[in-house]
């Protein structure tokens, strides 16, 4: 395998475990004290959000990187938008994987206690939800893949900004003081 590969692998992978380890502190915390409102209809952005985040830091500084590098071994890089959609497509690949060892592994009840709080939220409008059940025993980043599927797509997007063709996010003329 290239070794431009195996830096994209690592490079997502990374990710996924920052993006697994951010969202989780953060819906435990709200979790403490049961989900209210707000954090139950930011919950399904949550995960996305980061991502988003998560790219951009990663782009400009993994992906960067390894363009350098992979010039240093006299090899072309593929282009900066292809491993930026590389990244973020097994970055979400990567989280969904690791959500689902710990929901069927260690615990389950982020997602469950998620779905009832949009059930409680659909039975204060006097309206029942179909499918509930089955959306409980799903795992947290399957629930809410399709918006985390789309913002890491705008986030490879943006992360173009900072990706550069040559690997160097800041070149010594945009330094230097005129």
């Amino acid at each position: 395998m290239k070794p431009h590969v195996i830096r994209l692998i690592e490079l997502s992978f990374l990710s996924a475990i920052i993006l697994f380890t951010v969202t989780y502190i953060t819906v435990y915390q709200w979790q403490s004290d049961g989900f209210d409102l707000i954090e139950a209809s930011l919950l399904s952005i949550l995960s996305g959000g980061y991502l988003v985040i998560i790219l951009l830091i990663t782009a400009a500084v993994g992906i960067n990187w390894s363009i350098r590098a992979t010039i240093r071994e006299e090899v072309k890089p593929w282009h900066r938008g292809i491993q930026a959609l590389i990244l973020a497509a097994m970055s979400v690949v990567m989280f969904i994987i690791l959500d689902s060892l710990f929901f069927f592994l260690v615990d389950n009840s982020v997602s469950a206690d998620y779905g009832q709080a949009l059930a409680d939220l659909s039975a204060q409008q006097q309206k029942q939800l179909p499918g509930m059940e089955d959306f409980k025993n799903m795992p947290f980043a399957l629930q809410n893949g399709i918006v985390t599927t789309v913002l890491a797509l705008i986030g490879a997007l943006m992360s173009m900004v900072v990706i550069r063709k040559d690997g160097e996010l800041f070149s010594s003329a945009d330094l230097s003081m005129r």
